[in-house]
Order: C-alpha cells, then structure tokens, then sequence
C-alpha cells in the first residue's frame, strides 16, 4: 500500500522509513481512537479541563520525545507521537473512570429508588437499542460527513504530492503541520462552543 502511495518517490530508502514509522504509530492507533472518544465524553459533560491538560501533556511528551529520541531520526520521531497518543489517553481515562464512579455512588446512595421502586444500577457496557442508534445517526451524521470530507481531501493531496517527488512531499508535510497547528485552534474553540450548546 505504501509503495503504490509513494509512487514516484517511492525509493527503498523511503519505503523502509514509512513501513517502520506506519508500524510504531500503528502501535498506538487504538490508545488515539479511544483518546477521541474519551475527549468527547469529557466535553459532552462541560469538562473542558482535562482535554486541554491531556493535549498539554501530550505536547511536552512529544516534544520532549522528538529531541531526546532525535538521533533515530524518523523512528524517533514515531515513537514520540505514538507516546504522546497513549500520554493523553490515559489522563482521560482517568477522568472518564473517575465520572463514571461518581455516577455509580450517585445512584447506589439514592439506592436507586425512583418513583418508590428500587432500580437497578445501570451497566457499564450495552448494547444499544434501534432507535438510540437511529438518534445518534441524525446527531453525530454531520459531523462524520465533515470529518470523512476532511480525511479525502488531506488525504488526497497527500498522495497528490507524493507522487510528485520526495522535496514535494516534505514541503506538503511542513505546510500541513502549519496549518493543523493553526487550524485547532478553531476546531477546539467549536467544540467547546458545541459543548455549552443548550439541549434542544
């Protein structure tokens, strides 16, 4: 996959330096995925501190990682983002736990008594029911359009440049960081507008 990816720029040298960095970034891909899920938990519920104490965290150890790990050169710079990922999954983790326990001593001290008939603590983990999905679809489709419009069109130019040779590339990959390092800052900024968002 990488090698039709690379295309024209797709050296051995190259090839060998991207499967290594797709392998040790790979590593950590759940801890990123869970990472999101945790930060909207966190958000859904006003917390807006422990997203940016987790992104902060992240930050040091990712910076901290590129110039301790700098003589690997492109597996170091692998390993220090995929540290970050798991950095910052754990700190929200924590704080989803640390929620989710405050919410079970809820209930159990009201010993799940509503309307006079003692209730069941709800579980953790369920399955959801149709319509919930259904809901979910109508609420979260907006937003994975947008995301996954996001994805093909990074992802397009990316390829587009790749083909184009390594100099081409690297310049694409500088401008990208300098327009993700601009860009979060209105993307965090709508999504802690949306949290605050009154329910409708």
């Amino acid at each position: 996959i990488l090698k039709q990816m690379a295309g024209a720029s797709g050296s051995v040298e190259l090839l060998m330096f991207a499967t290594s960095y797709v392998r040790i970034r790979g590593s950590a891909a759940v801890a990123a995925v869970v990472g999101v899920a945790l930060q909207s938990f966190c958000l859904a519920n006003l917390d807006v501190r422990t997203p940016v104490l987790a992104m902060m965290a992240a930050s040091v150890t990712n910076v901290v990682g590129d110039l301790g790990l700098a003589r690997y050169g492109v597996l170091g710079a692998a390993v220090a983002t995929a540290a970050a990922s798991i950095v910052s999954c754990g700190i929200l983790f924590q704080a989803v736990v640390k929620q989710l326990k405050e919410w079970r001593k809820l209930v159990q001290m009201h010993n799940g008594v509503v309307n006079g008939e003692t209730k069941a603590l709800p579980p953790l983990f369920a399955i959801p029911e149709k319509n919930d999905v259904l809901d979910l679809m109508r609420m979260a489709g907006p937003i994975f359009f947008v995301i996954v419009s996001k994805i093909l069109c990074y992802g397009g130019m990316t390829l587009r440049c790749t083909s184009l040779g390594v100099e081409s590339l690297a310049a694409q990959s500088i401008l990208m960081r300098f327009w993700f390092f601009f860009g979060c800052f209105g993307d965090a900024l709508s999504q802690t507008a949306q949290s605050f968002l009154p329910v409708s």
